[in-house]
């Protein structure tokens, strides 16, 4: 999972960047030899839309990291020629439920749907190779803690920390609140310290990693196919 691991780094190196020039702003005297390219009287303005972009920024990386894992997994699953029946349960089912909801997404008629319900059938008994795309996650700017853990479920991927990730749910609301147009940028963030967003920040970035961790390994062992126990003789 190479490519995702990617991302994680190149966008973590960002916000740390954006992080790192925040801390500045907050500082009374700049260090021997160091200058901003904004003057103290723009700062208490632009301190608090850094602020709502480095939340923005944090939410971006989730829903990166997130589907760019399981669309590794996917396209792991359709470049590997894998059938139906040498999947597991939890990838079966996200399959079916995949391919009837693009009847529904269609102008869907009765022979409409009943045509893709065909083509589910003989894909299953010619061995047609198995395809996923982004849609199959349900993934719509709403990625905190909670959604992140059913998505790993529904493919049957474990996590260990269960723990409450409040500081991932403020990020989702903050980053709906902008991504509406419900709150300015100026305004999203003001009422966040700069210590409580390095908080957030390094929970978010612990918990990616963490999830990322999870995928590479269903990945690289290939636990979406089904083992020979559970294959019938």
């Amino acid at each position: 999972m190479i490519e995702t691991k990617m991302i994680y780094k190149t966008r973590k190196e960002e916000i740390d960047l954006c992080y790192s020039i925040l801390l500045d702003l907050q500082l009374d005297e700049q260090p021997r030899g160091q200058t901003l390219a904004i003057d103290k009287i723009h700062t208490e303005r632009f301190a608090p839309v850094l602020k709502s972009n480095i939340l923005l920024m944090l939410y971006n990386l989730v829903e990166a990291c997130v589907t760019n894992g399981f669309l590794e997994i996917y396209d792991c699953i359709k470049n590997n020629r894998i059938v139906y029946n040498q999947l597991v349960k939890s990838i079966q089912d996200i399959w079916s439920n995949y391919e009837i909801g693009k009847a529904h997404k269609t102008t869907a008629n009765q022979i409409t749907y009943e045509r893709q319900v065909q083509s589910i059938i003989s894909t299953v008994i010619t061995d047609g190779t198995i395809e996923l795309g982004k849609e199959a996650l349900s993934i719509s700017g709403n990625l905190d803690a909670r959604a992140i853990r059913k998505l790993l479920r529904d493919h049957d991927i474990r996590i260990a920390d269960q723990s409450d990730k409040l500081h991932m749910l403020t990020m989702k609301k903050k980053r709906n609140a902008l991504a509406h147009g419900e709150e300015s940028f100026g305004n999203c963030a003001r009422e966040i310290t700069i210590s409580q967003l390095g908080e957030i920040k390094d929970e978010v970035l612990s918990f990616i990693l963490d999830v990322l961790n999870c995928l590479s390994e269903y990945y690289e062992q290939q636990l979406f196919r089904k083992t020979s126990s559970s294959i019938p003789p």
